[in-house]
């Protein structure tokens, strides 16, 4: 039996779970961007779809929340790709860091 990726469990979170409007929080981000990314669902990139996931996520939440980013898997030196250790804090969590969030996640390639 497959273990449910982190995809999976960010897509339940995002159709499922996740309430229309929240109040302010703080919200750490953490986008899978391992090579299993690259596989499609449907047609579409997991990663596109994840992507558009969290973009939608982040609009609906309150202009006061303090969000941050954190990744894995989507650099290319030789001793962190593919490595389970090769995880980073792009963004810490802090009030204005939407733009930073939305910015550096369209950016960010699946490669690990």
């Amino acid at each position: 039996m497959k273990r449910p990726t982190l995809f999976a469990l960010l897509v339940i979170v995002t159709f499922v779970l996740w309430p229309a409007k929240l109040r302010a929080s703080n919200l750490l981000f953490i986008l899978d961007a391992s090579g299993s990314m690259n596989g499609q669902i449907d047609g579409r990139a997991k990663m596109q779809i994840a992507r558009r996931a969290l973009s939608k996520l982040i609009g609906d939440l309150p202009s006061d929340s303090s969000v941050g980013l954190m990744t894995y898997g989507h650099r290319v030196s030789p001793r962190a790709q593919g490595a389970c250790s090769d995880i980073q804090l792009l963004v810490p969590i802090a009030k204005d860091q939407v733009r930073a969030v939305t910015g550096l996640m369209s950016a960010i390639e699946p490669r690990g």
